[in-house]
């Protein structure tokens, strides 16, 4: 099953069925770890929050501010579906500047995908999504900005409770964050797999 990280979460919650959990940020494992949904976690790599523009940036988006611009469309994951939303809500809440760029977001999208899509077909002029994101979009690029530094996921899989398959998910789990070859797969499509 694939979508926002707290769509998974509620769906094992309330399903109990799956074998592996592998949200965008680990801090939904650790609240599946609090409810007893997840029993281990394998930490994978690393996602980097990031400004997606268009190639080229036409509209000449380097800084936080730009994106204060009357100008400029501006979209954004949701802080309450999707990993990228919480983590960059977090960062910028942190530095006080979170109420001037929500003021400044003229939608919330469900999930990182979604951002990517609305600059991809021109009806957003960019978006906070993650560094890993982009590598399936040749048509964007990305911009890093000091207020993001911070505003970090570390992707890890977790067992879930209730599977039914508990020594093929360890070993699988084991693999992919472990093995050398599958965290080169990781670092290929744009993840930071540095140990």
């Amino acid at each position: 099953q694939y979508g926002p990280s707290q769509t998974l979460l509620s769906s094992i919650a309330v399903t109990k069925v799956g074998d592996l959990f592998l949200p965008a940020d680990d801090s939904y494992l650790k609240i599946a770890e609090q409810k007893q949904l997840v029993t281990q976690q394998f930490p994978i790599a690393m996602m980097h929050a990031v400004v997606a523009i268009r190639k080229n940036n036409p509209h000449s988006i380097s800084t936080l501010d730009d994106l204060l611009r009357d100008d400029i469309r501006f979209v954004q994951a949701s802080p309450e579906s999707a990993a990228i939303g919480k983590v960059t809500q977090a960062a910028l809440k942190r530095l006080g500047r979170w109420d001037e760029i929500d003021a400044a977001t003229i939608g919330y999208r469900t999930a990182v995908n979604e951002v990517a899509n609305d600059i991809e077909a021109g009806s957003a002029d960019a978006g906070i999504v993650y560094d890993a994101v982009l590598h399936t979009y040749p048509n964007l690029s990305l911009v890093r900005i000091a207020e993001l530094k911070d505003a970090t996921s570390q992707v890890s899989i977790g067992i879930i409770a209730t599977t039914n398959q508990r020594e093929a998910a360890e070993h699988f789990a084991r693999y992919v964050s472990s093995s050398a070859r599958s965290r080169e797969h990781y670092k290929n499509y744009g993840f930071d797999v540095t140990d």
